[in-house]
């Protein structure tokens, strides 16, 4: 760029000049305007000048300037560390050199098998984060991969690609066994220590890991014959990394799966108020122990004992009264709610027996 002259009556236009350590001065164009691109090469010095023509053939030079064309250096290191699943969301991060003539980062993401830019982002340290939130964890895994941008504008080198682990989990009912299976972590620098699998029951996952496979093991089964829940278990992986080349181990989560489990009912045709069976309660597992109802009819339709605690079952007292019931037959109503709300209802006779 340069400042017009002054003095002419009209300027016709001005020619832009350059010269290098190795040619003699060129001519690269002519403009009307007060600023023109050239095309250089790295690592070249260059002087530059400009010479105004008048419309009746005068010239006049401007000053020179001279430019070193630096040549932007590679980064020394350029690394993809880890994408891992946060919640309903992608998080990545990148170890670059950041003291390397670079700018940005380009953020690539596999969409139909093509590798798409989806975002860039200033490189203001060595390392970076970023977060996708155009995701469907559950539904897929995500591969990415980073490539930079140099001080000139100019796409550099690639890294390498990091693909989120997809976990699914499916149950057998009838056995009571949850089948997990999950997609293996792709690409540490370092080798993958282990899987480490975490069991949560009813929304809550313990400290410690519910079990850990090595590497090349990507499923489990799950027997749950003898816990005890409100009726959800849930699940996620961790591929852990060893130490790699530049110095750290990372950890790649996979998305949190949860099971469901149909609630097990089983409710006694009869009982005997002061005998063997003097109580009479529905047998129930795998249910939300905060939703449940358990009422108790005469054969007129009338309420006669009523509670909302499982633990809690009917002795055969009318509630009203205190009295004890009669012999005879009487009408239960249970309702409860499964793990992720489904509401279930029985309704059924009981024997009240002498």
């Amino acid at each position: 760029t340069w400042t017009g002259y002054e003095g002419w009556n009209t300027i016709d236009h001005y020619e832009v000049l350059a010269k290098t350590t190795s040619s003699a001065w060129t001519s690269y164009g002519n403009t009307a305007g007060n600023s023109f691109t050239i095309d250089v090469i790295d690592g070249e010095t260059y002087t530059f000048s400009v010479r105004a023509f008048s419309d009746n053939g005068q010239k006049s030079f401007s000053n020179t300037r001279t430019l070193f064309i630096a040549s932007p250096k590679t980064p020394a290191f350029h690394y993809l560390q880890v994408a891992t699943v946060n919640g309903d969301q992608v998080d990545l991060r990148h170890y670059i050199d950041a003291s390397a003539n670079v700018s940005q980062l380009s953020i690539q993401k596999e969409i139909n098998g093509v590798f798409t830019e989806i975002d860039q982002i200033p490189i203001t340290g060595n390392t970076l984060n970023y977060t996708d939130s155009d995701v469907d964890v559950n539904e897929k895994s995500y591969t990415y991969r980073v490539q930079y941008i140099d001080s000139c504008g100019r796409l550099g080198a690639i890294s390498n690609s990091a693909k989120t682990i997809l976990l699914k989990a499916e149950n057998d009912d009838l056995l009571k066994l949850n089948y997990v299976t999950w997609s293996p972590y792709i690409d540490f620098d370092g080798a993958i220590n282990s899987y480490v699998v975490y069991r949560g029951i009813d929304g809550f996952f313990g400290g410690s890991p519910f079990g850990s496979y090595p590497n090349g093991t990507y499923s489990l089964t799950d027997d749950v014959n003898l816990i005890s829940t409100d009726g959800q278990l849930c699940y996620y992986v961790e591929a852990v990394e060893s130490m790699n080349i530049y110095g750290f181990s990372e950890v790649s989560r996979s998305n949190i799966q949860c099971i469901t489990l149909s609630p097990i009912i089983y409710i006694p045709n009869s009982f005997t108020p002061g005998g063997l069976n003097p109580i009479f309660t529905p047998v129930i597992s795998d249910f939300n122990r905060e939703q449940y109802d358990f009422t108790i009819f005469d054969r007129w339709g009338q309420v006669i004992f009523k509670t909302n605690a499982y633990t809690q079952g009917w002795d055969g007292t009318i509630a009203l009264s205190g009295k004890m019931a009669e012999p005879g037959t009487y009408i239960y109503m249970v309702v409860l709610q499964d793990g992720s709300g489904k509401e279930y209802i029985q309704r059924g006779h009981v024997n009240l027996l002498r």
